[in-house]
């Protein structure tokens, strides 16, 4: 923040009132103005936020989401990035989080670049395969997609982060995923998994899913409930790079974990200029130890960095 800048501090009604308080606060002693807004909770992850607050989103300096369901993957979102807006995602950020210890300890100025060379590579890359010891085996053309670096910094005009998660990662070229999904680890709006949920892709989209346990149920129903078929496209692939974090039941540790992945369904990512594809939820797919290829060159085994 700087002196004299505008942020506006978006939550919702299920949020834990003290912590965007304590926001504000901060904001304050950083000698620029908190305007501190609440909405009612939306219903799935993904959705847009209330139209006073999209407009409003547009006439501040930094935006800080501090939801319980996320409004990020918005047209208002790339709207306010349009005028200039630099915005964070926190909304799963808890006082157990910052307190820590986990992943807010971690060393983002450090670690940066390790994710901005990730994010040049898929750049400049065609093809993308993703496996892991779960099952995970998913290949998608990225040929002319540019890749995704979420360091948590967000210091130039219409950048984003979610801090505390740290990823790379890339929205591939519609259409085109092949293979399977194993999530062994997280999903968005399930929770922590004890049992893998198995999703079968053809042409971009979920055709089937399976799974032994009640998730994967959970996962069917949540879907249909929707009554979008845009909920079946893939959306995103994501590569966890924060040391710190901990597979916890929380969006930002559980995705941005080193040695972890995640493929997204749903609502592509509301980057700034990406044609923005809207299903109504956007749903995070966590699984461990991936390994990426990209145009047959492996750079991450085992989740780890071979580069």
């Amino acid at each position: 923040m700087k002196r004299g800048e505008k942020a506006l501090i978006i939550t919702d009604t299920q949020f834990p009132s003290h912590i965007p308080d304590l926001f504000a606060l901060t904001v304050t002693q950083l000698g620029a103005e908190p305007i501190l807004v609440k909405m009612v909770t939306r219903e799935h992850n993904g959705s847009e936020p209330p139209q006073a607050i999209a407009e409003a989103m547009k006439h501040v300096d930094i935006i800080f989401e501090l939801t319980t369901v996320f409004v990020h993957h918005s047209i208002a979102r790339q709207n306010a990035h349009k005028t200039g807006a630099r915005y964070l995602y926190l909304g799963g950020i808890t006082d157990e989080l910052l307190s820590g210890p986990g992943a807010i300890d971690a060393d983002f100025e450090a670690i940066a670049p390790t994710v901005d060379q990730i994010a040049n590579l898929i750049t400049h890359s065609n093809k993308i395969r993703v496996t892991a010891s779960g099952g995970t085996d998913f290949r998608a053309s990225i040929q002319g997609k540019e890749g995704r670096s979420l360091t948590g910094i967000v210091r130039s005009p219409g950048s984003f982060g979610a801090p505390p998660d740290i990823e790379a990662g890339v929205i591939p070229v519609e259409g085109t995923g092949e293979g399977s999904i194993v999530a062994d680890a997280y999903a968005v709006e399930i929770g922590l998994l004890s049992n893998p949920i198995r999703l079968e892709v053809q042409d971009g989209e979920v055709k089937r899913i399976e799974g032994v346990g009640k998730e994967a149920k959970s996962l069917q129903h949540l879907l249909q409930s929707i009554g979008n078929p845009r909920v079946y496209q893939v959306a995103e692939i994501g590569i966890g790079l924060n040391p710190k974090a901990k597979m916890i039941d929380n969006i930002l540790s559980a995705e941005g974990k080193e040695g972890t992945a995640h493929i997204a369904i749903g609502s592509t990512p509301a980057d700034r200029d990406v044609q923005l594809v809207q299903a109504g939820i956007h749903l995070d797919l966590v699984f461990w130890r991936p390994s990426i290829y990209l145009d047959g060159e492996l750079i991450i085994k085992d989740g780890k960095l071979t580069i």
